[in-house]
């Protein structure tokens, strides 16, 4: 993404070390916030801290394994 490196993340286990285990440690890019804010305010997507962990456990039920399974039968 420009001059940045970008990683990506496949693996469950490696997906859920960086969100889970260290999601406090990986700051957003600011150039990036700046642009995507102007669509997506302060989602989830783009907070960080205190409000992001506020938002986030407000969504979270929403993606426990059991709701998926009676998303996938509508």
């Amino acid at each position: 993404m420009g001059p940045f490196r970008a990683f990506f993340f496949y693996h469950p286990d490696q997906i859920r070390e960086i969100l889970v285990t260290h999601w406090n440690k990986l700051p957003k890019m600011k150039r990036q916030v700046k642009v995507l804010r102007q669509w997506d305010g302060n989602g989830l997507v783009l907070s960080e801290g205190e409000f992001w962990q506020r938002q986030h456990r407000l969504v979270q039920p929403a993606f426990a394994p059991k709701r998926f399974a009676k998303y996938a039968k509508r």
